[in-house]
């Protein structure tokens, strides 16, 4: 869910949670690997699925207060309603060109990028789903998401998923 604690909502993001502090720790942990490179370019983050802008904010927050001039963080949303809720609540970073919205998936991302760059994907691995599964009469079946977003389903060889859905049965 994307919004304030005590809104009501089922569950909130570590990004949400732990604000600035989650988004300051990422952006030390940034920093120290860019000192460490001897990198000349910018810091450049890539950040796929970037829900509400919070992380973005904290981490450009974080590198501004360490001194970094010069952050060029990009954001890919896939979702309309999402990439207009960061719009809003990031356009003071938009407009002194530190962030820089981009709606559509990552899949189809073709623009070569130089230099080093570092790929977050905290809000999409979190809300990824985890061992998916169901029974079909044959046995235990396991989801798989390939690539392209289709679903598919096969007989799970997991032994945890199996002991654990046994005692199910």
């Amino acid at each position: 869910c994307y919004g304030q604690a005590g809104t009501g909502q089922a569950w909130h993001t570590p990004s949400e949670l732990f604000s600035p502090h989650y988004g300051r720790g990422i952006a030390e942990w940034i920093l120290t690997r860019h000192v460490e490179m001897e990198a000349e370019e910018p810091i450049c983050i890539y950040e796929v699925g970037p829900g509400n802008g919070t992380l973005a904010r904290d981490i450009i927050g974080g590198l501004q207060e360490a001194g970094v001039e010069q952050v060029e963080y990009h954001g890919i949303e896939i979702s309309p309603n999402l990439a207009k809720v960061q719009q809003s609540q990031l356009a003071d970073l938009i407009q002194a060109r530190s962030y820089r919205p981009h709606l559509g998936s990552m899949l189809d991302w073709r623009k070569p990028v130089n230099g080093p760059v570092y790929v977050l994907g905290l809000e999409v691995l979190d809300n990824l789903p985890h061992d998916l599964v169901r029974f079909n009469g044959k046995g235990i079946l396991e989801q798989a998401t390939i690539l392209d977003g289709r679903l598919s389903w096969s007989m799970a060889n997991d032994p945890l998923i199996v002991q654990l859905c046994g005692l199910l049965e």
